[in-house]
């Protein structure tokens, strides 16, 4: 287990124990990845992570690691003296999630009350992680105590708390989203392609332009560097772990061209006649172009994202 999966499913931990000992006045967010061999579990608390954002930020990296991993999101609830995961978006069923739980999550430190959990979507009764599983009691200490009323009158005093989770659980959320990435990306390329064609000796410009397009793949809330150019060292971490990232999906995207530009001369060649040459010529001399100015395209982004 790596050292961030432990620290995830800790936190997780003692969210759920929170949760159940409230007996219904906090609910949280929880972000589910696993396959048949490995799950990760990360739950928040909706008072200090009203929208699920963090929730799916901690849990989206769990997912990367796993081999043809099944993920989901929702709410979690405490209801009938149960805790309740309540499915919203993901491949991941109640009952492979529930699966999970009893096999694997539930036995690991501070999991155990997983055990009596229900896994459930909005209409449905749900799924029991584990049948006629002991009720785990919460014996609270003191500052415990102080710390989950404080807890219970944040989550009071939220505004528009079910607004806030439906919103973020949208349809159109997740359009949204999209389309600003998409549109950021474009900006960014832009700002990548004018600064090419001013001076390239300006690496100041050009690193800024590198930190701000690591940002938008790796989903980080880092401020940009000041004039400088200087950033934290975490924030270089994060910058190298962004860039390693983007320089793979571009490998695969220069890889691909080539593919489809071998197999456009493959096909020449074994169709070289006249009539065949006259019927797809202008076709094939489109797509070839076409190829060509995208591997053009992803080999000078590379060439930029090398730019010490």
């Amino acid at each position: 287990m790596s050292k961030e999966l432990d620290q995830a499913l800790s936190q997780s931990a003692g969210a759920l124990r929170k949760i159940k000992a409230a007996k219904g006045k906090l609910q949280g967010n929880f972000y589910f990845a696993g396959n048949k061999n490995d799950s990760a579990l990360v739950v928040t608390l909706a008072s200090k992570d009203p929208k699920g954002a963090k929730a799916l930020k901690m849990g989206k990296p769990f997912r990367k690691t796993l081999k043809s991993p099944r993920f989901a999101r929702g709410l979690v609830k405490f209801s009938s003296a149960k805790v309740i995961f309540e499915l919203h978006k993901g491949s991941a069923s109640a009952s492979f999630i529930a699966k999970s739980f009893k096999n694997s999550l539930s036995k690991m430190d501070g999991l155990s009350l997983l055990r009596a959990a229900v896994v459930k979507t909005p209409d449905q009764e749900g799924t029991a992680v584990e049948q006629d599983a002991p009720d785990e009691a919460i014996q609270l200490t003191p500052e415990e105590e102080a710390e989950l009323n404080q807890l219970v009158e944040e989550q009071a005093n939220l505004p528009d708390l079910g607004e806030q989770i439906a919103a973020f659980l949208s349809e159109e959320a997740f359009q949204a989203e999209l389309e600003e990435h998409q549109q950021r990306e474009e900006q960014i390329s832009a700002h990548l392609t004018t600064l090419k064609a001013q001076d390239p000796r300006d690496m100041n410009k050009i690193r800024q332009a590198r930190v701000e397009l690591a940002k938008l793949f790796s989903n980080t809330e880092l401020a940009l560097p000041g004039p400088s150019g200087t950033i934290t060292e975490e924030a270089q971490d994060l910058l190298n772990g962004a860039l390693e990232n983007l320089r793979k999906v571009l490998t695969a995207q220069a890889q691909a061209s080539i593919h489809k530009i071998e197999a456009i001369y493959k096909e020449v060649i074994a169709n070289d006649t006249p009539s065949w040459r006259t019927d797809n010529k202008a076709a094939l001399t489109t797509e070839l172009q076409t190829e060509q100015a995208a591997l053009r395209k992803t080999q000078s982004d590379l060439a930029a994202l090398a730019t010490s």
